[in-house]
């Protein structure tokens, strides 16, 4: 993980995704330490959307 996100961030990505539900935090972190990019885990992105949408709801 860290590997890959460091070239991604010398080709010049200015975040990275980690666009399978199976990447944890761990990756996360591992791949913000290792590019100095932001990092989005979509994990995360689904689990707010649903706390949005069930707020919304109540």
């Amino acid at each position: 993980m860290a590997r890959a996100a460091a070239g991604l961030a010398r080709q010049g990505s200015a975040w990275i995704v980690l666009d399978c539900i199976g990447y944890t935090e761990r990756m996360r972190r591992a791949a913000a330490e290792a590019s100095g990019r932001p990092v989005l885990l979509a994990r995360s992105l689904a689990i707010r959307l649903a706390a949005e949408a069930v707020a919304a709801s109540a």
